[in-house]
């Protein structure tokens, strides 16, 4: 199985957990305390993701199966853990802000976001990024490599295009506005087409910052979480 799952955080830290899993906070703890979150992931509660910073981050979880689609190479910032316990079977992935448990009396809204559906049980997990450049021959270097530049060169003669129409000599006014819209519209048109595709698989920033993507495979252990 294989989930595309998307956080958000302005804490610096995303988490994927399962809220059935997640004891209630103690008096006086939040879930932004250092402490809370290491006593959390050393209960296999939580699983942590440092993107180092605020801002989204794109999960590719594939659980119960193997991730060979890029190969070892590209890949960097790898960790293993020991245990994930997922009760419920639900996992969600968000700013370490907004993790809740069950039976919390206000569950963040972000947290209640699209969420991955696995089988109960406890997971040993492994993570790792999975460079842009390692994904050369897929559909990231594609964009990259083809699409973009060809798009780019659009661009650049469209814009051209719609100067030199302004300033040729010897046309009426309203001939030299037409052809100058059609050619600045044209540039328009392929710049938001390579805007749009930069923002999918196609492009370089599908996985997250700088054309990353950031793996995280799931085994279960065997039998049922308690």
């Amino acid at each position: 199985m294989r989930f595309e799952l998307t956080s958000g955080t302005d804490a610096a830290l995303h988490v994927l957990f399962d809220p059935a899993a997640v004891t209630p906070m103690r008096d006086g703890e939040a879930m932004l305390d250092g402490d809370a979150v290491e006593r959390l992931e050393g209960a296999g509660a939580i699983l942590t993701v440092d993107e180092g910073g605020d801002g989204e981050a794109r999960l590719t979880l594939v659980v119960d199966e193997a991730y060979d689609d890029d190969g070892p190479a590209g890949r960097h910032d790898a960790f293993k853990r020991p245990l994930l316990r997922v009760p419920s079977g639900r996992l969600y992935f968000t700013g370490v802000e907004y993790v809740f448990w069950d039976g919390h009396p206000q569950p963040m809204l972000k947290s209640l976001e699209p969420h991955a559906r696995v089988p109960p049980g406890d997971y040993a997990a492994e993570g790792f990024r999975v460079s842009a450049a390692s994904r050369a021959g897929g559909a990231g270097g594609l964009f990259n490599n083809v699409v973009a530049p060809l798009g780019i060169f659009v661009v650049l003669a469209c814009l051209i295009g719609t100067v030199v129409a302004l300033l040729v000599r010897g046309r009426p006014w309203a001939w030299k506005l037409r052809w100058a819209g059609w050619s600045a519209g044209c540039g328009v048109l392929v710049a938001f087409i390579l805007t749009a595709l930069g923002r999918t698989r196609w492009g370089a920033g599908a996985g997250g910052a700088n054309g990353n993507r950031r793996v995280i495979v799931l085994r279960r252990l065997g039998g049922r979480a308690r």
